[in-house]
């Protein structure tokens, strides 16, 4: 069995990393482990999956490994490469040993579990660098050592400098390195090759080893060679004198580290982006956590407004007042449903969406998001077919790609979003599952700043952005390319610099059509019925407004205030019950299994699972095939009424 996969963003990050990456949780386990650990250590992702990182560990130190990690685990640090001792090694399936360098973090998962996060690097290049050099300065003996000598150390950039700083020799990797003759570079001086903001540095470096008479290693500092591009450098050098030990001058080598370093400032920025997920999701279940919250007071706040209406309870003159506060509860539940697909990206599971609704259920935030100098376009064709996307991950989509189209004008502007329908809709049947019944198409077009090829290449990258430095993550649109890949659609994007971006997603038409779906339950007139409904709902509040409500309607209602209660109401024998209505906070899978219990009691029961925000849990296991209905909070009376009514009368067979 092989290693779980993590989520696609982060995973497609940590594969293409040049270096090694295993994640462990608090035992050792290895529970993921990158392509480059595989390439690495030797071992297929099959075989990492059950091992642990005690494994990888030289057979000398293995007992103590143990209490090094326990150690760790007690105060956690994040360490970075090269912070360790330098002579870590860890076994590859050849069991040879690799001297490395790990850099540990620690992050906690959404369900609370620690994971060590491993990043391992083949330290031979490093030490291999550090060897030559302590070679170099063994091997030199002031005057004694001869120019023969110095062109003898191969790969290395060898140099002399007067006292004034200008070249007396420089080997032949001085060209091709640099690019510069050799012999136009001599009496040139040194620091005139240098990057200027490096200068300083530099000669405060070698004016010290003037005054003191040490030696300069492991000095790295930056040139530029004749393309003007830079090349970054590992200097060392020492005094030269003469038989009267009179100084004459400073001798060195230097070795080009450019890769090591533009390797090292990608690893740098990759580690950043793995703290900035870390905290994007840590943000992300907080909002969350308190968007739930407030979804639960909205729904009891919309529930009992909708009855103070529906039974005239209030006198004519006050119905402005209630009238007031249900405006402001639906706006509540716009900004709910926008921080729970913040805190929650994947939304509810459910698919089958009027596109256009959502579109328009939607507008008010995009219009506050855009701000007073964007206009923002509507062009929304009505009584479109059902889509093949969810509402939480199609709002993402829209409010990434508004979010982009803001940014591209500078907040000043128009935006337009267009949606409609199409048949065969693509003319490569083999894209993505083609359209063979058609597609639902959206298109944001903006009149921004435009994008060229190769930008319009990378827009869909991980980390790819154009915007600032803390004014993006880069992760917006590779998000919105994730969810239309996953709905089975497509993604064009026409551009060019100076005349706007159009982006143009296509979704499949949704198939299903055994399902009552959500948004077509207005065909029902009369809400009224005489059917037992049995009723499970967690808080008190919530139980007593859905009672009331479906008992005004002539339903025959029955409460439940667990699993235990319920299962013991449902074996009278003198009941039939019709509807099962069950808070899926309240009893999470324990619903599922009520309504299968249920069931073989009463064979035509009907259910409606009321969700907070994500139905995945019920939707995952059913499969369309029972015959349940789905209600997010917060909802109205209406809504309630009308999706009873639709689903007692719904004749699907199991």
């Amino acid at each position: 069995m092989g290693l779980p996969s993590l989520n696609l963003t982060l995973e497609s990050v940590l594969d293409n990393m040049p270096s090694a990456v295993l994640v462990s949780n608090v035992d050792g386990d290895i529970v993921y482990a990158n392509e480059m650990a595989v390439k690495f250590l030797g071992y297929s992702l099959s075989e990492l999956s059950k091992m642990t990182i005690h494994d990888l560990v030289p057979d000398r130190i293995r007992p103590r490994h143990s209490f090094l990690q326990q150690s760790y685990l007690e105060a956690p640090f994040q360490r970075s490469l090269h912070a360790g001792p330098g002579n870590i090694q860890v076994k590859t399936r050849s069991g040879e040993l690799i001297a490395v360098d790990i850099a540990l973090n620690h992050m906690n998962t959404e369900n609370g579990e620690t994971r060590i996060v491993s990043v391992i690097q083949d330290a031979s290049v490093r030490t291999s660098i550090e060897h030559e050099t302590r070679q170099f300065y063994k091997g030199l003996s002031g005057s004694q050592q001869s120019q023969n000598d110095l062109r003898s150390l191969g790969q290395d950039l060898v140099w002399r400098c007067d006292l004034k700083g200008s070249f007396t020799y420089v080997n032949h990797r001085w060209q091709e390195l640099l690019g510069y003759e050799p012999s136009s570079m001599l009496g040139e001086p040194l620091d005139s090759f240098l990057k200027p903001c490096e200068r300083t540095r530099a000669g405060g470096e070698f004016n010290h080893l003037l005054r003191e008479g040490s030696q300069i290693t492991g000095f790295k500092t930056v040139f530029f060679d004749k393309k003007n591009e830079e090349v970054h450098l590992l200097f060392n050098a020492k005094l030269i004198k003469n038989n009267d030990d009179v100084l004459t001058g400073i001798q060195g080598t230097a070795t080009d580290i450019t890769q090591l370093q533009l390797a090292e400032k990608e690893r740098q920025a990759i580690e950043e982006r793995l703290l900035n997920i870390q905290k994007h999701e840590a943000l992300g279940r907080l909002v969350g956590g308190i968007a739930h919250d407030f979804n639960n007071l909205l729904h009891v706040i919309l529930g009992n407004a909708s009855l103070i209406v529906d039974e005239a309870l209030v006198e004519d003159k006050d119905m402005g007042l209630v009238d007031q506060i249900m405006k402001a509860a639906d706006k509540g539940t716009s900004l709910v449903k926008q921080l729970l697909t913040f805190g929650k990206p994947t939304g509810s599971n459910r698919l089958g969406l009027d596109t256009a609704n959502a579109i328009r259920q939607d507008v008010n935030l995009l219009e506050q998001m855009c701000g007073n100098n964007c206009q923002l376009k509507l062009a929304l064709v009505e009584d479109l077919p059902l889509a093949n996307a969810n509402a939480g991950q199609f709002s993402q989509v829209l409010f990434n790609l508004v979010l982009n189209a803001r940014d591209a004008m500078n907040a000043k502007g128009e935006i337009q979003i267009e949606c409609y329908e199409v048949r065969h809709a693509s003319s490569n049947k083999k894209s993505y599952g083609g359209f063979r019944h058609g597609a639902i198409v959206l298109r944001v077009i903006d009149s921004g700043v435009g994008m060229d090829n190769k930008t319009k290449q990378l827009i869909f990258d991980p980390f790819f952005t154009t915007k600032g430095p803390d004014k993006g993550t880069g992760l917006g649109l590779s998000t919105v390319f994730s969810i239309v890949r996953q709905s089975g659609g497509e993604i064009q994007v026409d551009s060019e610099p100076g005349k706007g971006t159009t982006f143009t997603l296509l979704f499949p038409l949704f198939q299903h059509i055994d399902a009552l779906p959500f948004n077509q339950v207005d065909q029902f007139e009369h809400l009224e019925g005489s059917e037992t409904i049995l009723l499970m709902v967690a808080e008190k509040s919530e139980r007593s407004y859905l009672k009331r409500s479906l008992s005004l309607q002539g339903y025959h209602i029955l409460l439940a205030e667990n699993l235990d209660h319920a299962l013991e109401l449902s074996v009278n024998k003198d009941l039939v019950i019709d509807l099962l209505i069950i808070d899926v906070k309240s009893e999470k899978a324990g619903g599922i299994f009520l309504e299968k219990t249920i069931s073989r009691d009463h064979p035509n029961l009907k259910t409606i699972f009321v969700a907070d925000s994500d139905c995945k849990i019920i939707e995952s296991d059913f499969q369309g095939e029972s015959l349940a209905e789905f209600l997010v909070k917060p909802f109205t009376l209406i809504t309630l009424l009308k999706l009873t009514r639709a689903t007692l009368t719904a004749q699907i067979p199991r």
